[in-house]
């Protein structure tokens, strides 16, 4: 796997853990339902992103 790619991908699971921990903090102070959904979102999207990275990591060594 590309340095880069790899260093990327590590990037993109560290910004996942933290929305999915403002997530669950948010959740805890009874956040809003309006705030919830952007913090979903937004984890949904670095999620998506990793899985399509990843998909090319597998077809290059595959």
């Amino acid at each position: 796997m590309d340095e880069r790619l790899k260093n990327y991908l590590e990037e993109l699971e560290r910004r996942y853990i933290a929305e999915v921990r403002n997530f669950l903090e948010a959740l805890q102070k009874d956040a809003s339902p309006r705030e919830l959904i952007a913090i979903r979102k937004n984890a949904k999207e670095i999620f998506n992103e990793i899985k399509n990275k990843s998909k090319l990591t597998d077809n290059e060594s595959g």
